[in-house]
């Protein structure tokens, strides 16, 4: 009795495949999925070369960007008159400047990061070491009532960090 109705399910499995075969899947479905895999590990190569080549400024670039810095640094320490408060002004545009030049030169955030942040990066860079040294003293000047602001000579400090960036 108990292989009875083994049997009769087995019968029926067998109607049904009779009724309505399994699908097969045709061969030519794996072609597209190859295609879309190959062209995302291309697009996803493509991505990450364009973007390893914009980290580092090439040479020619640097040298654009440090002649257009140091124009626009000379033009800020020619226009130093006028009284403490635009003095001080005029100190932070040369601060502003010379972050803006290494943020791009060391492809980092350094022209949108804090004081605490600069100090990090010159423990980690040994070169911006003279960049924060004169970053402190502009955001001391800048931010502290009664610093002196002498335009000229933190404009002479700022072209000479720029000028010696390598």
């Amino acid at each position: 009795m108990s292989g009875e109705p083994a049997m009769a399910l087995l019968t029926v499995d067998l109607d049904l495949d009779r009724i309505q075969p399994p699908v097969l899947y045709s061969p030519w479905w794996w072609v597209p999925a190859l295609v879309a895999v190959v062209a995302a590990a291309l697009a996803t190569w493509m991505c990450r070369r364009a973007l390893a080549a914009r980290d580092e400024p090439a040479e020619d670039d640097l040298e654009a960007l440090r002649a257009a810095t140091l124009r626009r640094l000379g033009d800020i320490a020619a226009s130093s008159g006028g009284d403490a408060v635009t003095r001080r002004a005029l100190v932070g545009r040369l601060g502003a400047e010379v972050r803006s030049f290494l943020g791009v030169a060391t492809g980092s955030d350094l022209d949108y990061t804090t004081r605490m942040q600069w100090l990090v990066a010159a423990d980690r860079d040994p070169r911006l070491g003279a960049a924060v040294d004169l970053l402190l003293e502009i955001s001391d000047v800048v931010f502290r009532a009664g610093g002196d602001a002498d335009v000229a000579g933190f404009g002479r400090r700022a072209v000479e960090v720029v000028s010696s960036w390598r």
